[in-house]
């Protein structure tokens, strides 16, 4: 009876209704990407294309990390308006100082080792501090 009387209670909950709407949400949104990498890649891509896409996108993925400091999370935390906009611009400024690092880095890795990078990541190399 006092379980009953917790789902009850539970499922009136604000708190799990805005709870279930968020992992409903993301999870229809991880569905719609799965189903469309499906249909794109594999359809109109070959596996080497994709392999060098996935390369891209791991590297992407690692310089968004590193370049922000992942400062973008804390962006919606301070009272605050004017503290957000600051951290707003340090993640903005970190971003372009670090990425024009990272596109100093990757030029002379370029230069250095062009005998040994297939064609298709010497075209993406120089693009990746952008993306």
């Amino acid at each position: 009876m006092k379980l009953k009387r917790i789902i009850i209670d539970l499922c009136k909950s604000k708190f799990v209704h805005n709870a279930l709407t968020l992992i409903g949400g993301t999870a229809v949104s991880q569905v719609i990407t799965f189903a469309a990498s499906i249909v794109v890649f594999g359809f109109y891509y070959s596996d080497h294309e994709l392999g060098t896409y996935a390369v891209f996108v791991m590297w992407m993925e690692l310089a968004a990390i590193v370049t922000t400091g992942r400062y973008e999370l804390t962006i919606l935390l301070p009272d605050e308006d004017n503290d957000g906009f600051n951290i707003t611009v340090l993640c903005i400024i970190l971003s372009t100082f670090l990425s024009l690092l990272i596109f100093l880095c990757l030029a002379l890795c370029y230069v250095l080792f062009e005998s040994h990078l297939t064609t298709e990541l010497k075209s993406w190399m120089l693009i990746l501090p952008l993306a």
